[in-house]
């Protein structure tokens, strides 16, 4: 099936649904290259209201969060650059099906997020 892959891919069909209630759902562990999942993220920032979030490593993905490549912190700060205010929804392999690992997940997320506020404006 197609699939949203690029930029131009979220532009065009955004442009083909003007003035509609649509949005978009980023699942982050299926971009294809983690280099391109920051420059997603800003480009459909207009259109996205939901994520999965999981991270990836050598191309196996829905792994807990920071098991992965992914730079959270990077992640994190683009969504508070964007004013990012739709869920975040944890994914994971069913091996990781374990309330521990959310747990540590949403953890890991919240310290990222409060590190990120605290060094960037001093706030708490």
């Amino acid at each position: 099936g197609a699939n949203i892959r690029t930029c131009s891919d979220v532009e065009e069909f955004f442009k083909e649904l003007s003035n509609t209630n649509i949005f978009f759902c980023l699942d982050i562990s299926h971009v294809p290259k983690i280099f391109e999942i920051y420059e997603f993220i800003e480009c459909s920032s207009k259109y996205l209201k939901h994520i999965h979030a999981s991270d990836v490593l050598q191309g196996k993905n829905h792994l807990p969060i920071g098991m992965g490549e992914i730079d959270w912190y990077k992640v994190i700060d683009i969504l508070i650059k964007i004013r990012y205010n739709g869920a975040i929804v944890m994914e994971f392999l069913e091996k990781y099906n374990s309330l521990n690992f959310y747990i540590n997940s949403a953890k890991f997320l919240r310290e990222i997020y409060e590190d990120i506020i605290n060094t960037k404006w001093g706030k708490g």
